[in-house]
């Protein structure tokens, strides 16, 4: 579930002044001409490195760091492995770093490509919705949640994976926090670091946070959905709007009522006009209703559920 982190580790946390734990990893250095201070700036596997008097900071998807890709998704024990296996690398005390960016994500397998369902996501109060070609994200200044199409994203990232996952319909669902006091407080905790990310409590208030975060989108259940044999037949689909025009305005009768008193006003050119329009009306009430329930909704519902089931 863990992806993404950004690390400060200040700089009196640090074993050595100098750096020296780290500088095997150094591959570049600057200076910032304003104030002279200089940045050493490096990596351990994908993990981007910079360190200089402050403090050492760390960015990177812990998942690829672990596996290689972030097609595979992090559980509990694999988390902390990965996290020490990272402090043993840096030689430094990684655990009593402050999280100042936390990603937390899961790959849901879908019965649909997952453009099918972006629709049927609506608004998220305080967060701005933005479509985007493979996906849907909602935003603001201290948070995000994502969705988008991981199969496209493995086939150009060109991730070695198992060809059966090409197979299969891969919806990503993210949500990302930034900067470090308003993650300590989005999780009332006087502050997150590295050690807080493993406790088992905490590793499962990370996991519902995520849950809550979809809650949150508002859901369009409400848009028409017909059972898959209407969109193979234009005369049904048209039967079926027509159905539910009808009801838009109020149901049969008022409908009728309004064909009577066009009638009255003399809108039909001829007798057989007004004749025509109610049997075509009254025909209509005998066509089946052929609208379903959001489908599509139901099974994200139940699979963003089952991650939290299962999370620890």
């Amino acid at each position: 579930m863990l992806d993404s982190l950004g690390l400060l580790l200040p700089h009196n946390l640090t074993y050595d002044s100098s750096l020296k734990p780290i500088l095997k990893n150094i591959q570049s250095c600057h200076e910032n001409l304003e104030t002279g201070d200089i940045t050493y700036k490096g990596s351990i596997r994908n993990f981007v490195i910079a360190a200089n008097q402050h403090g050492v900071k760390f960015y990177g998807s812990l998942a690829k760091f672990w596996f290689g890709n972030n097609v595979q998704t992090l559980n509990y024990e694999t988390t902390k492995l990965a996290l020490d296996e990272l402090a043993e690398l840096s030689g430094l005390p990684i655990h009593k770093a402050l999280v100042y960016r936390l990603d937390v994500g899961e790959n849901i397998v879908v019965n649909h490509p997952a453009l099918s369902y972006y629709t049927y996501f609506g608004e998220k109060n305080n967060m701005e919705r933005i479509p985007f070609k493979h996906g849907l994200t909602y935003r603001n200044k201290r948070r995000e949640s994502v969705f988008y199409d991981k199969n496209i994203e493995i086939k150009k990232s060109k991730f070695k994976v198992d060809p059966k996952l090409l197979e299969l319909n891969l919806l990503r669902f993210e949500t990302r926090w930034k900067g470090h006091s308003y993650i300590a407080s989005y999780f009332k905790v006087p502050q997150v670091t590295v050690q807080t990310l493993i406790e088992p409590t905490f590793y499962r208030l990370m996991i519902s946070a995520w849950v809550t975060e979809y809650d949150l989108i508002g859901k369009y259940d409400d848009v028409p959905m017909f059972e898959d044999g209407v969109y193979r037949k234009p005369s049904e689909f048209t039967k079926q709007l027509a159905l539910m025009g009808i009801r838009s305005m109020g149901g049969f009768i008022n409908v009728m009522d309004q064909v009577k008193q066009a009638n009255n006003r003399k809108a039909f050119n001829t007798t057989q006009q007004y004749i025509a329009l109610k049997r075509k009306v009254r025909d209509l009430q005998t066509v089946r209703d052929r609208k379903v329930a959001n489908v599509l909704l139901a099974e994200v519902n139940t699979k963003i559920l089952d991650v939290l089931r299962y999370a620890v």
